[in-house]
């Protein structure tokens, strides 16, 4: 009986750099909980406690589209 071997591409193996992990839902939480508890306006003026802009800054707008989410 004769046997043919076929033809066989090589297959290269590429190394590839690993995702870097997102955050566990439970750590994601704490930091939207922690944002929404510095980032608050000022009573007098509207502006933010800690960074200043005009409230609702972009640090407590991205919270609560985060508390949303969840």
């Amino acid at each position: 009986m004769a046997t043919t071997l076929a033809r066989v591409i090589p297959l290269v193996r590429k190394e590839v750099a690993p995702l870097p992990s997102l955050p566990k839902p439970a750590d994601l939480y704490c930091r939207v909980v922690i944002a929404l508890f510095l980032h608050t306006p000022q009573k007098a003026l509207w502006l933010c406690k800690t960074c200043g802009e005009a409230w609702p800054c972009a640090q407590m707008k991205q919270a609560c589209f985060l508390i949303e989410a969840f």
